[in-house]
């Protein structure tokens, strides 16, 4: 594990691991920390994984990219399609560390058609947490690449979220998109003030 500390928050992070986020808590004086993502291993349903090659499924056995299909197998238990590529399922190298920050690379990223560097750079700065993941593509051919960071919020009865947003993706039992929709059509999904999260 590699801990950064900048005296206002505390982020741990599980390098053999995905380079996933295993917490990232708030430090109050004369208190204990406050989690900000939901503590654990940083894999299934806490602390935060990496996206890449891309985030979510791949459906049809993988995908057609400027005409020429490119098989992709599913990567995860009981999932049946392939998900969140395989960042977030390899060991990645401590690359450069201070108290505040620390940089991890994967060199050798490979999944269906892609073969990938990527690296992810954290920084504590007054509390506040900023990431940044960038990818090269060493495939030797085009192909789409898409990037994302997978956080889990701790949830409990009083947790509200505000967000804004235009349109809502929705998704069949599969969790797979079926089309995009106006927010004002899902009045439930609209967190323009803070409400309580639905139930689904």
């Amino acid at each position: 594990m590699v801990e950064l500390d900048d005296g206002r928050a505390r982020l741990v992070l599980a390098p053999e691991n995905g380079a996933a986020i295993t917490r990232y808590d708030a430090l109050v004086i004369g208190s204990a920390p406050v989690a900000l993502l939901k503590p654990g291993d940083g894999t299934g349903a806490s602390g935060c994984q990496l996206l890449v090659p891309w985030s979510n499924r791949i459906s049809g056995g993988g995908f057609t990219f400027d005409g020429r299909f490119h098989a992709v197998p599913p990567n995860v238990p009981g999932e049946a399609f392939p998900i969140h590529g395989d960042g977030f399922q390899k060991p990645w190298r401590l690359a450069r560390r201070t108290d505040t920050e620390a940089e991890l690379v994967l060199e050798d990223g490979a999944i269906g058609p892609y073969r990938y560097a990527a690296s992810v750079a954290y920084a504590l700065r007054d509390g506040s947490l900023e990431a940044k993941l960038t990818v090269e593509n060493r495939a030797g051919m085009r192909l789409p690449y898409g990037l994302g960071f997978h956080p889990w919020f701790p949830r409990g009865d009083t947790t509200l979220l505000q967000a804004r947003a235009r349109r809502v993706w929705l998704e069949d039992e599969r969790h797979l998109p079926v089309g995009v929709v106006p927010v004002r059509e899902r009045p439930d999904w609209n967190f323009e003030r803070p409400i309580p999260l639905p139930l689904e």
